[in-house]
């Protein structure tokens, strides 16, 4: 039998183990509300990150695909997935492989035509970053060669740079003259 002192640190040791329970359990409610709660969160933002996901693969789909690429410095050509070729030349700085990749595809898939490109860098003269105005010269335009090309290159320079479909009947003097004008209409 246990004396009246021993009888009290015992119940002492049962009321500790008890508010001790009390506490682990209070504890454990808590992290456990913490942790749903932040569960709750990652499921909210993985379905975020899942639609936003969705959204940049539906945007990349309507984008061409080179299938082909042919190099003869200072010309990139690329052949698209939809059938179409586009071709870009270096002729005022050295021939850059990347940057001619990178032209063909704006040419491509941003603005198409020399008409829109002209649209496009007329927004682009100046330039602001942070509070500095960064003036972009604006570089004259060379007049085209038409003399150097074939009759073949002059139909493809059409048809890629201005948009335009070059008669198939007409000769290579005619050619120029069309180009010439139409090239003039479309600036």
């Amino acid at each position: 039998m246990l004396d009246k002192r021993q009888q009290q640190d015992l119940e002492n040791v049962d009321r500790q183990m008890e508010k001790t329970y009390k506490d682990t359990q209070k504890a454990k409610n808590k992290l456990n509300t913490e942790m749903n709660s932040e569960l709750k969160t990652l499921q909210k933002r993985s379905e975020a990150l899942r639609v936003y996901a969705a959204k940049i693969n539906t945007m990349f789909e309507y984008i061409s695909k080179p299938v082909n690429i042919f190099v003869q410095e200072p010309l990139i050509e690329v052949s698209w997935d939809d059938g179409t070729k586009t071709r870009v030349k270096s002729t005022k700085e050295p021939f850059d492989f990347e940057k001619g990749m990178a032209m063909a595809f704006m040419k491509k898939n941003i603005y198409e035509t020399r008409k829109n490109y002209h649209f496009m860098m007329g927004y682009f003269n100046s330039i602001v970053v942070g509070d500095a105005l960064i003036e972009t010269p604006e570089e004259p335009e060379e007049a085209m060669d038409f003399s150097s090309l074939t009759l073949v290159e002059l139909r493809a320079w059409g048809a890629d740079v201005i948009g335009f479909t070059v008669p198939s009947k007409l000769k290579k003097a005619s050619v120029i003259k069309l180009l010439i004008e139409v090239t003039a209409l479309t600036d």
